[in-house]
């Protein structure tokens, strides 16, 4: 995307993000990509959580 770059380590593993803040004057599109950027940590960080069906979920709330 136009405007953003990554520094890398030697591995080419991304490990900072460099934003050309004079692309983002409007603040609503920076804020937007920032919001993007956060879901996807997010996201990611939960990858491997355990998953449960929502049947089963309903069944054990109404059990309570």
């Amino acid at each position: 995307m136009k405007g953003i770059s990554y520094i890398t380590d030697i591995d080419g593993i991304k490990k900072a993000l460099v934003l050309d803040l004079k692309l983002f004057e409007n603040k609503r599109r920076l804020f937007s990509i920032l919001e993007d950027l956060e879901d996807n940590w997010e996201i990611e960080a939960r990858r491997n959580e355990p998953t449960f069906v929502w049947d089963d979920v309903k069944d054990q709330l109404r059990n309570l």
